[in-house]
């Protein structure tokens, strides 16, 4: 399946501002990773809120700019190198909690939160665009 150069995406910006963007460049697969085709994505009615931090008492923090969001459903468009068992086509719910490989206790709640430790802000960096 050709991937398109281009996709769609809310980005959050360093003013705090929202804005959608329809010319975001597509990433390529690299190792332990997949591009999904997003078919569906969970529509938050607080994920401004949360974003922005307005009147939250759990403030996220995350590089900026940000492609926001969590949970979609979508087929594979693209494997990394060194996929296993996911392939071209497949369909698959995608979590919000992404996992770093050598270990597991770093994790971070994709496309919102980059957690708190100089290890979970790195793995934020490399996934900070969501659904």
């Amino acid at each position: 399946m050709a991937l398109p150069t281009t996709m769609k995406g809310l980005v959050l910006h360093e003013d705090n501002t929202i804005k959608l963007d329809t010319a975001l460049p597509v990433p390529s697969p690299t190792f332990g990773a997949v591009i999904i085709r997003v078919l569906a994505a969970q529509a938050n009615p607080s994920l401004v809120r949360m974003l922005r931090s307005d009147g939250n008492s759990h403030a996220f923090t995350q590089p900026r700019p940000l492609v926001a969001g969590s949970y979609c459903i979508g087929r594979i468009a693209a494997v990394g190198p060194d996929a296993t068992v996911l392939s071209e086509g497949q369909l698959v719910v995608v979590d919000t909690f992404v996992r770093a490989r050598d270990d597991p206790t770093v994790q971070i709640l994709w496309g919102m939160h980059d957690g708190s430790a100089p290890e979970t802000k790195k793995l934020h960096l490399a996934w900070r665009n969501g659904s």
